[in-house]
């Protein structure tokens, strides 16, 4: 799952964000298990009971008592912000590597991503 990889790269994971594409008693049980806090907006025809997933039936009861208040207290806001960057960068310098080892196909994700820095760094002092 992503969360694995994601925990081999950065390490420990406090929260999974998710919107409602991964609203599941198996991912909810799995990030549950592995340690970070499932931090993902239940569909809104969703049921508070548990079904085999104690968490998700949780967060789902949570969510539906107060949506905006279950939002600010697990920060679900914050991840439009990582989506608008991956937009804009794959927008900008497109979504396909030419690189076939893992090697090159991170190198070229580590360029993608100081070219996008760099012009939008250059956007932001125009501004000024």
């Amino acid at each position: 799952m992503l969360v694995d990889g994601a925990k081999d790269t950065v390490g420990k994971l406090s929260r999974v964000f998710g919107d409602s594409a991964y609203d599941s008693r198996v991912i909810f049980n799995y990030a549950a298990g592995v340690g970070p806090e499932p931090v993902i907006k239940p569909r809104m025809n969703s049921t508070g009971r548990s079904r085999g997933s104690y968490v998700r039936a949780q967060t789902v009861r949570e969510f539906l008592s107060d949506p905006q208040a279950w939002k600010e207290k697990h920060r679900y806001g914050q991840r439009w912000q990582v989506e608008t960057v991956f937009s804009s960068l794959k927008r900008m310098l497109g979504e396909h590597f030419t690189s076939v080892l893992n090697i090159g196909i991170y190198n070229e994700i580590i360029s993608k991503v100081f070219t996008y820095n760099i012009v939008e760094a250059n956007r932001n002092a125009c501004r000024l």
